[in-house]
């Protein structure tokens, strides 16, 4: 039996091809997979996102705190971790606006009218 021999630019070429090839369907499969499975509550981008405005209140009903987010569960655990006001907090309020600049106005305008305790008031004063 005669043993076949191959020219090995021919093999490198067709090795490099078929790995570009495999390469292209696993990053899809991959980008698939990360998007689907390992990620399926991923963020939407910023564009098509809400805004949540939030309020938080202390076990007495007053207002403590009133913010604006795109991300509110990341927001309340950095508020968790930083804010030395958070053990007051009892309960919080979200509501969802299509517009971020609609949400800001009508946080200025609850920090206005109802005063939270940990909000600052200064830069709101008219």
């Amino acid at each position: 039996m005669k043993k076949r021999v191959r020219d090995p630019n021919k093999v490198r070429e067709y090795n490099q091809r078929y790995r570009a090839k495999n390469r292209e369907a696993l990053n899809e499969k991959a980008r698939e997979y990360y998007h689907d499975v390992a990620k399926p509550n991923r963020p939407k981008p910023r564009s098509d996102r809400d805004t949540i405005l939030y309020r938080m209140f202390s076990a007495t009903e007053e207002l403590v705190y009133v913010g604006i987010t795109y991300d509110f569960a990341r927001r309340l655990s950095e508020h968790r971790r930083r804010s030395t006001w958070f053990p007051e907090v009892a309960r919080w309020d979200t509501e969802a606006y299509g517009e971020r600049r609609l949400a800001k106005d009508v946080e200025s305008e609850i920090i206005k009218r109802e005063r939270p305790k940990f909000n600052r008031h200064e830069s709101l004063e008219d």
